[in-house]
């Protein structure tokens, strides 16, 4: 086989694939709009965008090396979805917050802490409740919260003492955990239980001063159950991707009722268990909310510790009332998570 027949079937494979990867770039453009049902599984394509991402980059090497006009589709594979590139990274320097001063800062952090057992022993908490002070944090979201064998909840409180008001769901045979710590007076709150799983919402009114009421939505979705399946058949693994993606979907919903019902400036926060691509997501967020990431974040927003850190799947979420100046993910190893934190200003 001469140089120019080997070229030629190498170009007509590379064509193939580009226009495969074109097609699948398409439906995860999609997927973030589509609400999750037994008939389709389209909303599980947007879970391959890193990978549909990646082999664009490849292809326009590729076809920038053989000079053709081709490098044009995976552009174009890129271009529809540069909304999930910029929710999943960003490039910024430190900005200065001289444009803010007199203005009311809120320093919020999101945490899934994984009910304090991460450790496997008793510095946890003591560890946590210092990270959370060194951040002058002044309102706290915690997912998967628990009280650990060794204190208990009135202990576990004291040691944030710097954040004096709470309002704690308990976790039992039903329920995940779920807490709201504030430096401000909490003046009311509720939850909702989602009905045949343990996750739910718990939701708080905090008094920030005599003219300022917020409330700040706390979530914990539907998790994938992807790692606890992970013996199981493919097709199995994949239904069950995608029976969680439908009872997430239901939940989204709900948290999107209680935003549009709250006629005060709202902060949403919380383990979706979902990415950016996602329905869970798109839905939460809607027309109206900003994304502390998107508006102030900087470089990788992953916020799941496992699977390379790639996945972020933790938000801190807002209305147009505030706006994040300053938005952090460390990498400190106290969970599977990473805590989220946005510092947000008020403009209105």
């Amino acid at each position: 086989m001469n140089k120019n027949k080997r070229n030629f079937l190498a170009d007509f494979f590379m064509f193939v694939v580009t226009i495969f990867c074109l097609v699948l770039s398409i439906a995860a453009a999609m997927s973030g709009n589509s609400k999750p049902d037994s008939h389709s599984f389209i909303n599980l394509i947007g879970l391959l965008l890193p990978i549909i991402i990646f082999s664009s980059l490849i292809f326009i090497i590729y076809w920038s090396f053989r000079k053709s006009f081709i490098v044009i589709i995976p552009l174009i594979a890129l271009t529809l979805n540069y909304n999930y590139i910029l929710n999943n990274f960003q490039f910024r320097f430190e900005k200065s917050d001289s444009n803010f001063v007199n203005k009311t800062f809120i320093n919020v952090l999101s945490y899934n802490i994984h009910e304090f057992k991460y450790l496997d022993d008793q510095t946890s908490v003591i560890k946590v409740s210092e990270f959370i002070k060194s951040k002058n944090i002044n309102i706290v979201c915690f997912q998967e919260f628990n009280t650990p064998y060794y204190i208990n909840l009135k202990e576990l409180a004291s040691s944030l003492d710097f954040l004096p008001y709470n309002y704690v769901k308990k976790p039992d045979n039903d329920a995940i955990g779920m807490a709201i710590f504030s430096r401000y007076p909490i003046i009311q709150s509720g939850s909702i239980s989602f009905e045949n799983t343990g996750n739910g919402i718990i939701w708080s009114d905090i008094q920030l001063d005599e003219n300022r009421v917020i409330r700040i939505i706390n979530n914990h979705l539907q998790t994938t159950n992807y790692s606890r399946n992970s013996e199981a058949e493919f097709y199995r693994r994949i239904e069950s991707l995608q029976i969680n993606a439908i009872i997430r979907a239901g939940q989204a919903e709900a948290v999107r009722r209680i935003i549009d019902t709250t006629k005060i400036p709202v902060i949403v926060c919380g383990d979706f268990n979902d990415t950016p691509a996602s329905y869970t997501f798109s839905k939460i967020k809607g027309k109206d909310l900003i994304d502390g990431f998107r508006e102030a974040g900087s470089w990788m927003g992953g916020t799941f510790r496992g699977m390379g850190g790639l996945l972020r799947i933790d938000y801190i979420l807002h209305s147009k009332e505030f706006k994040s100046i300053k938005y952090l993910n460390p990498n400190i190893d106290l969970s599977d998570h990473r805590p989220v934190i946005s510092q947000l200003v008020f403009i209105n």
